[in-house]
């Protein structure tokens, strides 16, 4: 079985814990596993106003592994680029 044949999904979100509205503009994400294998992302959709505090902003990625292993995979790092 080939490495694209397995799939890394990661889901997170963004919460407003102060007393200010906050946007999340759209960015790029950088998604980088300790493989050194690395996804961008571009966000286009969706809500990004959170307004009051306790408003959250929910994120879903899938994307195909390169070259590495699902089992190799013990640390994922993600960045939000303005």
């Amino acid at each position: 079985m080939s490495n694209a044949s397995f799939i890394k999904a990661i889901k997170g979100s963004m919460l407003n814990a102060g007393q200010s509205s906050f946007e999340a503009y759209r960015a790029v994400e950088i998604i980088k596993l300790n493989t050194g294998e690395e996804e961008v992302i571009q966000v286009e959709e969706g809500t990004n106003e959170l307004n009051q505090k306790g408003d959250r902003l929910d994120f879903f990625f899938v994307w195909p592994l390169s070259y590495s292993m699902p089992n190799e995979v013990n640390r994922i790092e993600f960045s939000w680029c303005i």
